[in-house]
C-alpha cells in the first residue's frame, strides 16, 4: 500500500536548510523575537515543537529551567533550537551564544544533545552548528552513548550492571 498523504509522515530535519525553510515564512515578518525548540527522536523526526513566549523587537526573556523542563518531558534525544531576529541580523549576540551553551550543558547532562541554534531573519540565517559555534567550550560528552542515546553498560564505573552493583 502506499501513501502520497505526507501530512501523516513525521517532518525530519537532517540540516539548517530544513529547518529554515520550514521556519522562515512564520517568523520572517515577526516584529518580536520567538523562539522554538524541536524536539527530535534518534532518527531527527519532529517529536514536539515547543513555541515559548515572545519576547521583545530585541530581546527575548527565556526561562532556562522551563525550556530544560519541557524538552525532558517530550522524551527527545535531540533539540533544534530556532528563533528570528525581527532587525533581520542574523549575527548571533553574545547573549544568544551564552543561551545556547547554558541550554545545551544542561540537555547534555540529561541525554540530550543540541543539533542546531539557528537565527532567522527575513531572506537568510545563521546556524551555530554550520558556523562551529554550536557547543562552545564544552568537552564532548564523556559517557559513551548509542545513537538512540542509551549509555552503553560496562563503559563507565557509575552505571549500576543487572544485580545494582557497580
Amino acid at each position: 500500500m502506499s501513501h502520497t498523504d505526507t501530512d501523516n509522515c513525521p517532518k525530519t530535519y537532517n540540516c539548517s536548510a530544513d529547518v529554515y525553510a520550514e521556519f522562515h515564512s512564520r517568523l520572517r515578518s515577526q516584529s518580536n523575537e520567538c523562539f522554538y525548540a524541536l524536539c527530535l527522536n534518534e532518527k531527527k523526526e519532529l517529536i514536539e515543537e515547543i513555541e515559548f513566549p515572545a519576547g521583545d523587537p530585541g530581546e527575548i526573556a527565556l526561562p532556562l529551567r522551563q525550556v530544560l523542563r519541557q524538552v525532558l518531558l517530550t522524551d527527545a534525544l535531540h533539540v533544534i533550537f530556532v528563533h528570528n531576529h525581527p532587525s533581520n541580523d542574523v549575527q548571533p549576540s553574545d547573549a544568544d551564544l551564552q543561551t545556547t551553551e547554558k541550554l545545551s550543558a544542561g540537555l547534555a547532562v540529561l541525554g540530550i544533545w543540541v543539533l542546531d541554534h539557528l537565527i532567522i531573519g527575513d531572506g537568510r540565517y545563521a546556524s551555530l552548528a554550520d558556523r562551529g559555534e554550536l557547543h562552545g567550550a564544552l568537552p564532548l560528552p564523556r559517557v559513551p552513548m548509542s545513537p538512540d542515546g542509551e549509555v552503553y553498560r560496562g563503559s563507565v564505573s557509575v552505571v549500576p550492571d543487572e544485580e545494582g552493583g557497580e
